[in-house]
């Protein structure tokens, strides 16, 4: 479904909808590979010359797992009140919906999402532990590892020429 924002006023516009989506939109949403059934209820409403919105999304999802890449189906249904903006002006909080045109496939797929976290994980996945080509590091791990490769390898001559200095 589509709408028009001049089409929205003060009194409410309601929608209730069933959201039909192609493989092709989703080539670029990590984690959101593709959504089998979305149900789309709310309203679309005009206050002080600004578009606001109250969603509520129920979707069965394809995802896949941050962990291991394997795909999995969930089903979610996050709700929302938002402002519609048409660029990023700094004043209000919401999502960006340049042109004339609100699509609410579009729409629904900005909410799914911002409801998501960011690290996407099948129950019961578990992180690979890695092999003998690479290692897996916890996020402190890594901070160590990258604090002993800060330093610069020639940081050792720069003692050997004070330790010179020294002896002579």
């Amino acid at each position: 479904m589509k709408l028009f924002k001049s089409h929205i006023h003060e009194r409410p516009i309601e929608i209730d909808e069933e959201e039909v989506y192609s493989p092709e939109d989703f080539a670029s949403t990590y984690p959101v590979r593709g959504i089998e059934k979305c149900h789309v209820k709310g309203s679309f409403w005009l206050e002080e010359g600004k578009i606001f919105a109250a969603l509520s999304v129920q979707a069965t999802l394809l995802l896949e797992d941050s962990n291991t890449a394997e795909r999995f189906h969930k089903k979610v249904s996050p709700s929302m009140d938002f402002q519609i903006l048409d660029d990023e002006d700094g004043e209000g909080e919401g999502f960006i919906v340049p042109g004339p045109v609100i699509d609410m496939a579009q729409l629904a797929l900005l909410v799914i999402r911002f409801s998501l976290p960011s690290k996407v994980v099948k129950k019961g996945s578990k992180r690979p532990q890695g092999n003998g080509d690479f290692r897996l590091l916890s996020e402190e791990e890594a901070e160590k590892t990258m604090d002993e490769y800060r330093s610069s390898p020639f940081d050792a001559l720069q003692n050997i020429d004070d330790e010179s200095k020294k002896s002579s």
